[in-house]
Order: structure tokens, then sequence, then C-alpha cells
């Protein structure tokens, strides 16, 4: 069975071209599976071969762009911004097999070294903010011994939110109290642990916490159950 976030996703990847969210270059695109995904119209039914979608989560903040240079010296604080030029903090390689109906996960963390086209050796959530969606899609097949990748979604935190609440919420075990408070970014997470219904709001409160034992990899499994 697919969750209804998986399922949501794939929706939006697999209704569209791999171009959706940004004009690339024919060299750019050609990054992407040019091959027959479906009979017609992309409907997940009449998917002919199993699909690797790569999913970018990317949180932008005003101080990683040039263009708000004294923004958060006026305001006091890291405001988000809703762009995609950014790092990606989260990288999911997800693969549809339509014939078994089944959804396979594997999280990259954000990072991990590896070869970057024109940027050499570097931390692959770099990728994207150095070239999109196209740069992280090779550096994630090459990382993986040329695995192919037919389509990717971009989404950045703001996204993510009205995605969930659009679904009406999740239901998640959220395995631990989660409290953490960072005024520089306006980030104020308070969950409590059990099993509980939460907003497009406490999704991210869910998935942005990474003060644990753990660190980056308990932000990774986190991920990963909400899909």
């Amino acid at each position: 069975m697919i969750s209804a976030t998986a399922g949501a996703l794939l929706a939006v990847s697999l209704s569209s071209t791999p171009l959706m969210q940004q004009k690339l270059s024919p060299e750019e695109a050609a990054v992407f599976s040019q091959q027959d995904l479906a009979k017609s119209n992309m409907r997940l039914p009449e998917l002919t071969r199993p699909v690797n979608i790569l999913l970018l989560g990317i949180k932008v903040l005003t101080s990683d762009l040039e263009e708000y240079p004294h923004y958060s010296n006026d305001v006091g604080y890291h405001a988000l911004v809703n762009s995609f030029k950014g790092l990606s903090d989260t990288m999911l390689l997800v693969r549809f097999d339509p014939k078994n109906q089944k959804l396979t996960l594997l999280s990259i963390p954000r990072d991990t070294r590896t070869y970057v086209e024109d940027r050499g050796l570097t931390k692959i959530n770099a990728a994207n903010y150095y070239g999109g969606p196209a740069k992280s899609a090779k550096a994630v097949s090459e990382l993986l011994g040329g695995v192919g990748i037919d389509r990717y979604i971009r989404v950045n935190v703001q996204g993510v939110e009205k995605l969930i609440d659009a679904l009406g919420g999740v239901t998640v075990n959220v395995p631990k109290d989660m409290k953490y408070q960072d005024d520089s970014q306006h980030l104020y997470i308070n969950l409590k642990a059990g099993n509980q219904h939460l907003d497009g709001d406490q999704v991210l409160q869910f998935l942005r916490f990474r003060y644990d034992n753990l660190g980056d990899i308990g932000r990774v499994q986190r991920q990963q159950l909400l899909m």
C-alpha cells in the first residue's frame, strides 16, 4: 500500500514532464530518462515499467540569497524564502514498481561527499544550489553507479506544508517529545510523543527536528516514516 503522502508526490511527478519546475537546457534535460513510461497520459495504472524519482526537499533562508543582503539584520532573523535555489537538505530516491505496487525509498544523507560536476568533491546537497535538479540527478546517479533517474520533484518547506494541509493532515507516530527553539530562524518545535494527526506546520516541525543523539540520521528516519 502507498501512503497518501507518497501517492500525492507520485501523482505530481508522473503527471508532468521532468521540466515541470525549471526550464532546462537540452544537455540538462538529457540527464532524465527520455524513454516512455506509460501507454498514455502518465496515469499510475498505465505505467509500463518501474520508475525512479529523485525527491529534493529544499530550505532557503534570506541569508542564503544575494537578493536579501540586509534582510536578516533589518528584521532580526533569517526568514524562509519561497525559492528552489538552495541546498537540498532532503534527498530521497523513490522507486515505484507498478507491477508489484511497491515503493522503495533510498535516503541520501545531505552531507555525503561526492563529485559534483564543475565543483569537484563537495557535499551532495550543494548540487542543487550550483546547478538545479539536473546537476543533483547526475551527482546522485554517479554516486549510485549510474542508476537511471526518470523524473524529479523539488519541494521547499512551504510546499510541504501546503501539500500536507491539502491532504487533510497525516497520522504519524511521533517517537518522543520534540521541543526546540531557534529564534534566529523563528523555528519553534513542540510535539508530544505518540500517535497523532499532524497538520502541515506540525509536519514541518517533525521533519526539521534533529537535535537528538542520531542527528541527521534521525531526521532521515523521520523523513522515511512520513513517506
